[in-house]
């Protein structure tokens, strides 16, 4: 501990003993386990103080985080507590902003031209434009916003994971060339010599490892290499940093495998629980101290985290003493959330923060809408403003502007197959050729000899719909789901479930707002205005209230933490439900690794809240409720093949599918053909002879 006797230390930095272990931890591989609120950021800013202070020169040390909020952040903190002694900063740098650097010295190394990055103003193209045209060449339609977002997550993502698309993955993202596509992208920038962000990385590592001289450039110049949020590293970057330190081996990783939850872009735990492999000699260190949290949010939390398999053991524990217990609240139906939220974020006190937090961004749709109505003032964070470009709203739309506007072909053209008047490709080829100016579509359609037999069907449609002007917004949205099967139709197009699951949440919204408006001109208005609300409330960032995704409030705090989204096939996810039911839970632990890091945003107050139902529609209380309310009871182990949708057959009540399972009770529900909706708890699964699931 010498060096800490020299090192100038601000009086704000009472170290642990822990943190004085990491911070003149100078030598060697060293992974540093860091539980949520340990302080990381105060160890990793007083380490690079510590390595300055025995003499290593500021231009060669690395510090490398996840963005460059981040890379601000460390530096505005280095030269706060620091910077009066060592006015000459070592580097903090975003892994991109890192491979920018390798990628400009090679080029001017070489004598070549850099490619031009999409993102900037100096190519015509951008990436989404690329990638549209490529899927209408490919599929040969027009891809909506949501499969064009989609598409530019998935080129990063193979890129991160050093690979590329198979057969499966088309029909996991229901993208049938996904493949050719992602090659093409490929072909498109080598041949006009661009590229994206992602594209940095691979370059990068390219130059590194076939040209050795700029590898052994910056192996001297970076001998010592920090890696912050070290858990959000992907393979591909994972793989430069190692090859950039494999000389002197002075890295030092800060993560926590418990918190990795950014699988969607290439990250995994697996390159933290391997780093013993990677390098035998390394040491690894824990900060295991939560100073954010009060003693039972660290407590359940914990609970809920040592669950998994693939992680570190630590013993997370606090100092604030024990706080509120946390509250796990069951509502009778969702439709009553936004009112709830709204009573309780009235009674914070002055100087108090408070954050909503969900796993996807149209579960907020509702709440803000309510919130707005109440002038209750909200900050939205990363929030795309982006409702009515979704694909199942614009589906909704199609459908009621052929109510005002009977003749609009290219309304009719998006919905004729998915309003459950079997209409073929051939009666829509029919209609858009004989249709005149200001004909019903829908009498044409009825007209085709393709479609005679489906002609009382088309005529009930063009009579429901010329009726929506009478009808109030929700009972247009009934109609729309149920009577003309459009709910089917998104049944149809998802046989994992994965898609159906998106589009309800988006439906669920305009239920929502639906439910506040009284006539069809408000309920269109409405949906204009969200957009609207939206861009306004993210640039309210002083608000003391929140409205976030988990995944955009990683490493944030708030005084009270409001948990929505719990049921399951949200959270955790149904893929990951059904990868669990086939043997392979590395999706289910990511999932409570997502539960795990919203639990922990909390420093006062932790509420989870949970739905029984929406409306008519029972809900699965998610498996995490379950596991925070009764810990001695495993839902792994009791009810772990019971889903929604599933078939059973009872002794006694026959045939039945399951509609809902809640895992906090241990208890599901069952439609029966004959006798109805029956409750039954898992323990009946014990009993093969009466009860068999199908």
């Amino acid at each position: 501990m010498e060096l800490l006797e020299r090192l100038p230390l601000p009086n704000s930095i009472l170290l642990t003993d822990q943190q004085k272990a990491a911070v003149t931890q100078l030598d060697g591989p060293v992974l540093l386990l860091a539980v949520p609120g340990a302080g990381k950021t105060t160890v990793l800013v007083t380490r690079t103080a510590a390595l300055l202070c025995r003499g290593v020169a500021p231009q060669n040390i690395l510090s490398v985080t996840f963005n460059r909020e981040s890379a601000r952040d460390l530096t505005r903190r280095f030269q706060t507590l620091f910077g009066e002694f060592y006015p000459q900063l070592p580097r903090f740098s975003t892994i991109h902003s890192l491979c920018y650097e390798i990628l400009r010295h090679y080029s001017k190394a070489e004598n070549r031209q850099m490619p031009l990055l999409l993102e900037s103003s100096e190519t015509p193209q951008t990436k989404s434009r690329i990638l549209r045209e490529l899927y209408l060449s490919a599929e040969g339609e027009y891809p909506d916003e949501e499969q064009v977002d989609q598409l530019e997550r998935l080129c990063g993502y193979y890129i991160n994971r050093m690979e590329r698309p198979t057969a499966k993955d088309s029909i996991l993202y229901r993208i049938g060339k996904l493949e050719e596509i992602f090659d093409r992208y490929q072909q498109v920038k080598k041949q006009n010599g661009w590229m994206d962000y992602d594209d940095l990385l691979s370059h990068a590592l390219t130059i590194l490892k076939k040209r050795p001289a700029i590898l052994n450039h910056y192996q001297e110049k970076y001998q010592y290499i920090q890696v912050d949020e070290a858990q959000d590293t992907s393979a591909i970057q994972y793989e430069i940093l190692g090859l950039l330190a494999k000389r002197h081996e002075n890295i030092f990783l800060v993560g926590d495998e418990d918190q990795s939850i950014y699988s969607f872009r290439g990250a995994s735990p697996q390159q933290l629980l391997a780093f013993g492999q990677r390098y035998p000699k390394g040491v690894v260190l824990k900060l295991e101290t939560n100073f954010r949290s009060t003693d039972s949010i660290i407590e359940s939390a914990g609970k809920i985290i040592r669950r998994n398999q693939l992680r570190y053991e630590k013993k997370m524990v606090g100092n604030r003493g024990p706080g509120n217990p946390v509250k796990s609240t069951p509502l009778e139906d969702g439709h009553t959330l936004p009112a709830y939220l709204a009573r309780a974020l009235r009674e914070l006190s002055p100087g108090e923060t408070a954050a909503v937090l969900y796993r996807n961004n149209p579960s907020a749709i509702s709440v803000l809408d309510y919130l707005e109505r109440q002038g209750i003032p909200f900050y939205m964070k990363d929030h795309p403003s982006t409702l009515r470009s979704q694909s199942v709203v614009q589906d909704i739309l199609s459908i009621i502007t052929l109510g005002y506007h009977p003749d609009d072909l290219a309304a009719f053209s998006l919905i004729y197959y998915k309003v459950g008047a079997y209409l073929s490709r051939k009666t829509y080829e029919y209609v858009a050729a004989h249709a005149l100016p200001g004909e019903n579509l829908f009498d044409v359609a009825a007209a085709c000899p393709d479609s005679s037999g489906n002609s009382a069907r088309i005529l009930m449609l063009r009579y429901t719909i010329g009726r929506f002007s009478t009808m109030k917004p929700s009972r247009i949205l009934s109609c729309i789901l149920y009577d003309f099967d459009y709910l089917g139709f998104l049944e149809r197009c998802s046989p994992n479930g994965l898609f159906l699951e998106q589009c309800m949440q988006r439906l669920h919204a305009l239920e929502a707002i639906a439910g506040a408006t009284s006539t069809l001109e408000e309920f269109l208005n409405r949906i204009d205005e969200i957009d609207v609300i939206i861009a306004r409330a993210s640039t309210n960032t002083q608000c003391p209230i929140t409205l976030s995704t988990i995944h955009s409030a990683k490493g944030l705090e708030y005084d009270r933490v409001y948990l929505i989204d719990l049921q399951e096939g949200i959270l955790p996810a149904q893929g990951a439900i059904e990868s669990h039911l086939a043997g392979d839970d590395q999706l289910l632990e990511e999932e409570r690794r997502l539960f795990y890091v919203a639990l922990t945003r909390a420093r006062n107050q932790l509420e989870v809240i949970h739905c029984q139902k929406l409306g008519t529609t029972r809900l699965s209380v998610s498996r995490f409720v379950g596991e925070l309310e009764q810990p001695d009871i495993s839902p792994s182990q009791a009810g772990e093949k019971l889903y929604a949708g599933r078939r059973i057959f009872h002794r006694y009540f026959g045939s039945g599918t399951i509609t809902s399972v809640d895992f906090s009770t241990q208890t599901f529900s069952v439609r029966f053909a004959k006798q109805g909706t029956k409750t039954l708890v898992f323990a009946t699964l014990e009993t093969p002879d009466l009860l068999k699931l199908l």
